[in-house]
């Protein structure tokens, strides 16, 4: 994917600095045609400056929540990976998801590519809507509305549907979860229709890297004792799971290590057990909880 490609050049910019139109061509098995089309998309969102020759990246880590989405999705790329393997163990076959315009949910978007699972997906994430059409087994409606971005819709288009639809779960990230249980949201028009995700699912999970802890912005769009189950990785420090866990389920994905998984050609699991062995795993005071379905 075009995305996929920017964010991996993206990278190799940050890593090595200055490098070749040609260096880049060759470490990403592309045209050079196609390396600089990119690199004028990547310097006119501000994130590259192109040089005879070739280029070299702007302000790796910028401060601005507007961030591209690009950057943003290389950014904890190893622990949004780990989020999204231990999510995947939560979805069973035949279930119906709301996936959320998050560069996270797009990471668990790319896990369900792979996997032998007969599921209906609804979005607003048109990168997520473009992997998960590569899976035959996976249905997917794009919520609609004004275009936002390179890769999200919102607005009260996309608002609207959540009066007519139901999922079995919805799998959401947020900007930050301050200390008092508040999931928040830098755009406004996003916190709105993650609202409305909540009241549509049976059950809610939160996926957010440690980063994102003791952390508040703009939108509030829901509580944590309103998701079944917070998944982050192991970086978390234990004290701040503690902090949480009384309100909802804390679960850590291991940045090493196995993690059991349905793929193309072997059987689905029948249903979503608990956290395997390598997790650590801190209960809520009522288990995994959430909205019950209607």
């Amino acid at each position: 994917m075009v995305y996929e490609r920017q964010r991996a050049l993206l990278e190799l910019l940050e890593q090595r600095g200055t490098v070749s139109v040609n260096r880049l061509a060759e470490l990403l098995n592309v045209s050079t045609a196609t390396i600089r089309s990119d690199l004028r998309r990547l310097e006119s969102a501000g994130l590259v400056k192109r040089k005879h020759g070739g280029a070299t990246a702007i302000n790796p880590y910028p401060q601005s929540e507007s961030t591209s989405f690009v950057r943003r999705s290389a950014q904890q790329r190893l622990h949004k990976d780990a989020i999204a393997e231990v999510a995947l163990s939560f979805i069973q076959d035949h279930d119906s998801l709301i996936i959320d315009s998050s560069t996270t949910c797009l990471h668990l978007s790319q896990v369900l590519q792979r996997v032998r699972l007969h599921l209906t997906v609804l979005t607003n994430g048109i990168f997520s809507a473009q992997v998960l059409r590569e899976n035959p087994l996976i249905r997917v409606f794009m919520i609609g509305g004004e275009l936002r971005d390179e890769n999200s819709v919102e607005g009260a288009t996309g608002v609207a549907i959540f009066n007519h639809v139901h999922s079995t779960k919805a799998f959401l990230s947020a900007y930050g979860v301050d200390e008092e249980g508040r999931v928040t949201d830098f755009n406004l028009g996003e916190g709105e229709l993650k609202r409305n995700m909540i009241r549509a699912a049976g059950r809610n999970f939160l996926l957010v890297d440690h980063t994102k802890f003791n952390i508040r912005s703009v939108s509030e769009f829901g509580r944590v004792d309103q998701f079944a189950a917070i998944i982050t990785d192991d970086q978390l420090k234990p004290t701040i799971a503690h902090q949480y866990a009384g309100r909802t389920d804390i679960v850590l994905a291991p940045m090493a290590g196995s993690i059991e998984r349905s793929k193309l050609g072997e059987s689905s699991r029948s249903r979503p057990g608990p956290p395997p062995p390598s997790q650590a795993h801190y209960s809520g005071s009522a288990g995994l909880r959430g909205p019950k379905p209607s």
